[in-house]
């Protein structure tokens, strides 16, 4: 990838940080700092993750676009799976992040055993079904190609035995008649009656 495009992204992911900063503090004002109120908590968590990350999203797959390393036709997929990632990455890390840098706050040290580890368990759980999954569908495939290719190896097998018992007839009538030219070989057989 070009280093422009690297910095065009930086600056949408900085951007991103910097408005959602501007959200978060105008909006929860110091409430996001204590998270009291299951009201801020689902604030900070719309803010934060599904609204600012429509800003990294939007500005990478334009540049990227632009730079003609995505097709018009792919932007709307694109910017999708960026969004989706970008958001389910915020819902699972920023309470995680809070809860770290929170650590010596009592609040936050309780919430760090009933958030963080739950949190972590059901993303390992979550990543463990993606695996199962991913490798039970690659040997599905890998299976299916592999049928594939045996009906084809049949398939040629078959066609290369009728060449060869093609090219052995061939051999045997030049042995039976040494002497035989292009055009007596063109020659169609005389029909006999029985």
């Amino acid at each position: 990838m070009k280093s422009c495009c690297w910095r065009r992204l930086l600056l949408g992911a900085m951007l991103q940080a910097w408005i959602t900063t501007f959200l978060v503090r105008d909006h929860l004002k110091g409430a996001w700092l204590r998270l009291d109120d299951d009201r801020d908590i689902i604030q900070l968590l719309f803010l934060a993750g599904p609204t600012a990350c429509l800003i990294s999203a939007s500005w990478a797959n334009v540049a990227l676009m632009l730079l003609d390393m995505i097709s018009i036709d792919e932007l709307l997929f694109n910017w999708w799976n960026w969004w989706i990632g970008d958001t389910l990455g915020v819902l699972l890390f920023a309470p995680l992040t809070l809860m770290v840098l929170q650590r010596k706050n009592p609040l936050w040290h309780y919430r760090l055993k009933t958030v963080a580890i739950p949190s972590l368990f059901v993303t390992a759980v979550i990543i463990a079904a993606f695996v199962y999954v991913s490798n039970n569908e690659f040997l599905r495939i890998k299976q299916q190609i592999a049928g594939h290719g045996q009906l084809l190896s049949s398939q040629l097998r078959s066609k290369l035995l009728s060449y060869e018992e093609i090219v052995a007839s061939l051999n045997n009538l030049f042995v039976t008649y040494p002497h035989l030219d292009v055009a007596a070989f063109k020659q169609k057989p005389e029909r006999t009656e029985l």
